[in-house]
């Protein structure tokens, strides 16, 4: 129900006693607008978006009679995923973001940008190729340009980017930490929630954090953070082997500044738990084979990961990143078990370790529990769900490009 302001009228002018009793009139009916009133709009319930969208009631100029009109514009209440991976060293990258297109077909989340965390354009490139296949190619794309985190890309999947359809500009490509201010402030406006899900080196982040207002916002980092960020959930670490893990590894300087800095609640996914989570290859061979050519498929079987030397050429992919995403999508999921709350520290070499009940003033950090911490019916019912989460078929009515001949095809026009 809008309430009508209130407003004072001569009682000895007709006009005004006429004006008067239409005011009434309308009144009754529900017209006017109230500057303070902010309604809510029920939606339906999933385990990320509210119950409710908040709606922003805006009052427009007078009309004709003296009165105000209202004009409501619903909030959308899908929270906005700003997806930060190494894209490349792993496939596991690749598989957690086709997870992430199926959350946003349902409607759960919406994806603000992709953002790589080191510098490398056939990463953002193979990014905009897997956007693409799943019919949103204009998901922006950033990469983390001061990163010295480096790996040849002549060997990693990445490499077969441009056999996809993409239209990366590769000149203009945006330094990582600005996308996600522009996103976040674009958020911020809109009233809109967002997530940072983080599943490689800690760079864009790091410079997030430390960058300082500019001509997309007049917050510095960490303000902007604070005020639009719901919560990170972040890959890394390796809370109880006591070594030092891969994403923390690559740029400790930037991981330390990261959990000393981070102003939001934090939920670390740690090395032990996507460690005995293992996407089989049985799922490559079987369950994508709705289409000729996909993406993952041929990320997943791309042979030379260097460091996996010791593995066959195929072989069932431990599952890290994807956790990540489950999560942070939909934490009142019953999959993960979570720590009660305290502080992840990253000392000076590196080694990961998680205070329970402690706390640095900023915010509350929480650990998904270890691998070894799950049955083998709970750890096979999460394998069973990211089969199902990464292998999905998207809307076949998705107008779709043909992928561009493989090097070496049956086309006629390739060498």
């Amino acid at each position: 129900m809008r309430i009508a302001p209130i407003r004072r009228w001569k009682r000895s002018s007709a006009f005004g006693w006429a004006a008067g009793c239409i005011f009434l009139l309308l009144a009754a009916c529900g017209a006017g607008g109230d500057p303070v009133l902010v309604q809510q709009i029920p939606t339906s319930s999933t385990t990320t978006a509210p119950a409710v969208a908040v709606s922003k009631t805006t009052i427009a100029p007078l009309d004709m009679a003296g009165f105000s009109t209202s004009t409501t514009e619903p909030v959308d209440p899908r929270p906005i995923v700003i997806y930060d991976t190494d894209m490349g060293p792993d496939v596991d990258d690749v598989l957690a973001l086709a997870v992430l297109h199926n959350y946003a077909d349902q409607g759960l989340v919406e994806i603000g940008a992709v953002t790589v965390s080191r510098n490398s354009e056939p990463g953002a490139r193979y990014s905009d190729a897997v956007n693409t296949f799943y019919g949103r190619p204009d998901i922006p794309i950033g990469i983390h340009k001061s990163s010295y985190v480096d790996f040849d890309d002549s060997i990693l999947f990445t490499v077969k980017a441009d056999s996809w359809p993409q239209d990366l500009d590769a000149a203009n490509i945006e330094d990582g930490f600005k996308l996600q201010r522009r996103v976040l402030a674009d958020a911020l406006e809109a009233g809109r929630e967002v997530i940072i899900v983080q599943t490689g080196f800690s760079g864009n982040l790091s410079d997030l954090l430390k960058s300082e207002p500019d001509d997309i916002s007049d917050l510095n980092g960490i303000d902007l953070v604070t005020e639009a960020v719901s919560f990170l959930s972040v890959m890394a670490g390796a809370t109880e082997l006591g070594f030092v893990e891969f994403n923390i590894k690559r740029d400790i300087g930037s991981a330390r500044y990261l959990f000393w800095k981070w102003p939001t609640k934090l939920v670390l996914s740690p090395f032990e738990l996507g460690d005995v989570l293992h996407y089989p290859y049985s799922s490559i061979t079987s369950d994508y084979n709705w289409t000729e050519r996909h993406p993952v498929r041929e990320a997943y079987e791309y042979k030379d990961l260097s460091w996996h030397r010791d593995a066959p050429p195929y072989y069932d992919m431990k599952s890290w990143d994807l956790t990540s995403i489950m999560y942070a999508v939909e934490p009142d999921s019953p999959r993960f078990k979570i720590s009660e709350a305290g502080l992840v520290v990253v000392a000076e070499d590196g080694r990961t370790s998680f205070r329970p009940g402690e706390g640095n003033g900023l915010r509350q950090d929480y650990v998904l529990h270890r691998g070894r911490q799950y049955s083998e019916q709970e750890r096979q019912a999460i394998i069973d769900e990211m089969i199902e989460l990464v292998s999905f078929q998207p809307d076949p009515d998705l107008e779709r490009d043909s992928p561009n001949p493989e090097p070496g095809s049956d086309d006629p026009d390739s060498e």
